[in-house]
């Protein structure tokens, strides 16, 4: 998760250097970054950055954003793509997580009713 302050004088969810280079280029960081909630100002500049999950959401205003980048060339649609993958890898990890927690909850305790 990335955070409101800046780095540098540019944002944590703006910022290229700490979320590629240092989180996924040095330490290896294979994951979905998400934003604080509400630290997004600029959901393309933040993308471009390595942000790949804004919070809240915005109802599509800043997904059309990115939409209109791509059209124009401003941002390459492989990097759409990659960051859209690892969200869903998120979200898969969540839900396997989830179903454990579920089997779990089913299986039948000592000294407790089932």
């Amino acid at each position: 998760m990335c955070s409101y302050n800046k780095i540098n004088g540019v944002y944590a969810s703006e910022n290229r250097w700490l979320l590629t280079e240092v989180l996924r280029g040095d330490w290896g960081f294979r994951g979905a970054v998400v934003s604080d909630c509400g630290a997004v100002l600029d959901r393309v500049a933040a993308l471009k950055a390595g942000l790949d999950l804004q919070m809240p959401g915005t109802g599509g205003a800043t997904d059309a954003e990115i939409v209109e980048a791509v059209r124009r060339g401003e941002v390459d649609e492989a990097l759409v793509e990659a960051s859209v993958r690892r969200v869903i890898a998120l979200t898969g990890r969540g839900a396997a997580a989830a179903d454990e927690r579920g089997r779990r909850g089913r299986r039948r305790r000592p000294g407790r009713a089932s």
